[in-house]
């Protein structure tokens, strides 16, 4: 009865921690608004994807290790589920005294032991398990829509540098045209060598941006082998039209759907409700633990007996130590908790940065259609007033370089809106389709 007494003693002082409970989600709706509801759709489905994600889910390294971490995380959650069961083990001794069949010296045993969850322990180590293998889940899935975006970007990438070679190989023809216009007025006396001189110089800055541009796309393949799960060397795939790419933007969440279901998120919030499980495991070492036991054996005399036992063990001289370690899973949780609110915070800031990006896109796209209209219009008419002699090169040089940097222009712009869609499809966790 001391030690019960001494064992309730120091359960009854057992110390509350500190935790911290993570903040809601206060906002309603975005400052921009998402595209109507007929606009939406999944930019997984897209055509030009589908065949390159369905290779990365098969192949990718980083996949299948997120999926070996899912499985280790399951594994521990059903050991945390059968640690409670009881224990019995069997034994059976054979003594033979020489004679044959005689087992007049054999004893069999049957022994079994059982420790009631009464601090609850077992309990929170079954919960904090099966938080940190739901967590391994989400955090698979949301590996999943990061690896998927990230090819829809190489894509969207190599197809834009593959358009702006175009460009430049279309540039450089033309090029090549006006500089043999202008040898032949430089042999009619019509021209001076400077203005030869200026207009080679002007092929071969498009010709050292062209190599520039082959490295950069040769680098994006690279890139999309190893999303893929492919060997760089061996890999080889042709850049789709930029033109023919088209994504939907995504159906996006409000706020509070957004901290609910995005799949990083889910993670985040169930490694919280797991460091709230070791914070109970640490405050159950506390209490002390009563142990349960039963041994019963069989004797080949037919003789037997049944023998019941129960054991009290309770934390008495290792109090600082427990408290240490209950202060620094309680700290653990604290952490854990400002953790998820700044992932909250971020994936809210992401969300609102690309709707407003999709927007900005738009309406640069639109204002671009119309400058590489009057940029074409202009050298087109300071092409023939030099033809004309109504106009010197520098005139027809200005105008062809701004023609280049319109069509350039809305190559790129093409690419940010295209990316704009992807980031917001990142950004609102949407799985794939």
């Amino acid at each position: 009865m001391t030690i019960l007494a001494t064992g309730a003693l120091v359960a009854a002082c057992a110390p509350t921690p500190r935790l911290e409970i993570a903040a809601p989600v206060l906002s309603q709706n975005w400052a921009v608004t998402s595209p109507a509801d007929d606009a939406w759709g999944n930019p997984s489905d897209a055509p030009s994807l589908t065949a390159l994600l369905e290779r990365a889910l098969q192949w990718s390294p980083e996949l299948m290790a997120a999926g070996a971490r899912v499985d280790q995380a399951r594994a521990l959650a059903r050991a945390a589920r059968a640690a409670g069961m009881p224990v019995i083990s069997a034994s059976a001794i054979t003594r033979s005294r020489g004679e044959v069949f005689d087992f007049g010296g054999s004893l069999v045993s049957v022994d079994g032991s059982f420790t009631p969850d009464l601090a609850g322990e077992r309990g929170a180590e079954r919960r904090a398990a099966a938080a940190r293998s739901e967590a391994a889940a989400a955090e698979l899935e949301a590996l999943k829509v990061r690896i998927a975006a990230d090819i829809a970007a190489a894509v969207v990438q190599r197809a834009a540098l593959a358009r702006r070679l175009e460009l430049l190989d279309e540039s450089i023809a033309y090029t090549g045209e006006v500089e043999r216009v202008v040898s032949v007025r430089v042999r009619e006396g019509e021209a001076s060598r400077v203005e030869l001189g200026l207009q080679t110089l002007r092929s071969r800055r498009l010709a050292a941006e062209r190599l520039r541009i082959v490295g950069a796309l040769d680098q994006t393949r690279a890139a999309l082998a190893l999303l893929l799960g492919s060997e760089a060397p061996g890999f080889d795939a042709a850049p789709h039209k930029l033109d023919e790419l088209d994504f939907p933007e995504p159906r996006v969440p409000t706020p509070v759907q957004l901290a609910t279901g995005r799949a990083d998120l889910r993670a985040a919030e169930a490694q919280l409700r797991a460091a709230g499980g070791d914070v109970a495991i640490a405050r159950a070492a506390f209490f002390p633990q009563i142990s349960l036991s039963a041994s019963s054996a069989a004797a080949a005399t037919l003789s037997s007996g049944l023998t019941l036992g129960a054991g009290l063990l309770a934390p008495i001289f290792n109090r600082a130590e427990l408290n240490g370690r209950l202060d620094a899973v309680a700290a653990r949780q604290r952490e854990t908790a400002f953790m998820y609110r700044q992932a909250v915070l971020a994936a809210l800031a992401e969300v609102q940065s690309a709707l407003a990006a999709v927007a900005t896109a738009k309406a640069r796209a639109t204002v671009l259609d119309e400058l590489l209209d009057q940029a074409s219009a202009t050298e087109r008419l300071a092409r023939q007033r030099y033809i004309e002699g109504e106009a010197g090169l520098q005139e027809l040089l200005d105008a062809q370089d701004l023609l280049v940097a319109a069509k350039d222009a809305k190559a790129l712009a093409r690419q940010e809106q295209l990316e704009a869609v992807i980031s917001l499809w990142r950004a609102s966790g949407l799985q794939l389709g």
